[in-house]
Formats: C-alpha cells, structure tokens, sequence
C-alpha cells in the first residue's frame, strides 16, 4: 500500500495524481491530495492543527488577489474581493466597508433561523450608526445616531424620541 522513504533529503519534484494523498504521521494524522477539483489538507488526529511561522501568512488566490493574512505578534486580516473588512487589532477588531460604502456587522443569535434572531449595526457614510433589527422580516431602526450629537429612539421603526442642542 505505501512507499516508505527513510532519508531526510529529497531533492526534486513529488509529483502525485489527482485523488492519491501524501500521507503524514504513523497514524496518518495529517492528509494532503487534490481530488482534481479542490486542494484539501487534512488532520485525522484529535490534536490541534497549528500552523506555526516567525512570518506572515498570506492566502490569496493567484497571487494577485489577497484572501486572509496572519502577521505575528499582529493583526489577523481577511478581505473580501481583494478588499481588508475585518482585522484584529491591539484593543480589539475593525469592520470596514470598501472606499464610498458603510461599514455593517450583521449579529445572528440561534443560529440565524428565525427573523427574531437577527439583528444589525450599520456605521454609515453619512455620519449615522444604526442599530436595526430583522423581527418583521426587514430591517427596522432601533436606534440612530448622528455625528455629533443627536440620537433618535424608535418603535417598530417609528421615531419617538430624538435629541437636539437644546434637549429632547
């Protein structure tokens, strides 16, 4: 069934078969193969898969269009469409949107399976956060609030209450 290597050098190609996997650990705990469609690295074992560098990691496709970056002792980045929308950052993480767009994080609870359970924070271009909520099965306000200084309160997406210069 397998070829064994003994040795600690090779010098050349491995060339492999689509379908045929490089098997790795006496159990083989760590599988690697292209089934001819899609690339797969696999751990079998119950430990932790790490990967370990005293460099940046990055994914893209082709190299031309980043994916995801892993910098040590910094930030994490994943892009969507060659473009950064969230990193970890020293006092927590960033959402961007791309150049002229808002910056959203959609928040679901329970899996997301009912409308209730959906709710969203919208920084937008204008200078207005927002706090919505799905329950009706579209986006409703919550809460809006404008660059500096008024906020507004809502009821199933009526206004109610809102702040100005000179109080509510």
């Amino acid at each position: 069934d397998y070829a064994v290597t003994t040795g600690d050098t090779f010098t050349g190609n491995l060339k492999l078969n689509d379908g045929v996997e490089l098997r790795v650990g006496t159990g083989d705990d760590l599988k690697i193969y292209h089934s001819g469609n899609e690339n797969f690295i696999v751990s079998t074992s119950t430990s932790d898969f790490k990967i370990r560098t005293d460099s940046t990691i990055n994914i893209t496709k082709s190299n031309t269009e980043d994916i995801a970056k892993f910098i040590p002792d910094g930030a994490v980045e994943l892009y969507y469409d060659n473009v950064k929308h969230f990193e970890t950052t020293s006092g927590g993480v960033k959402i961007s949107g791309t150049e002229g767009s808002n910056a959203i994080l959609e928040l679901y609870a329970d899996e997301g399976d009912d409308n209730a359970d959906k709710w969203m924070q919208t920084a937008h271009t204008n200078s207005v956060f927002y706090i919505n909520n799905y329950n009706s099965g579209s986006w409703e306000n919550n809460i809006a609030c404008l660059g500096n200084g008024q906020v507004e309160l809502y009821y199933d997406n009526a206004l109610k209450l809102q702040t100005a210069s000179t109080g509510v």
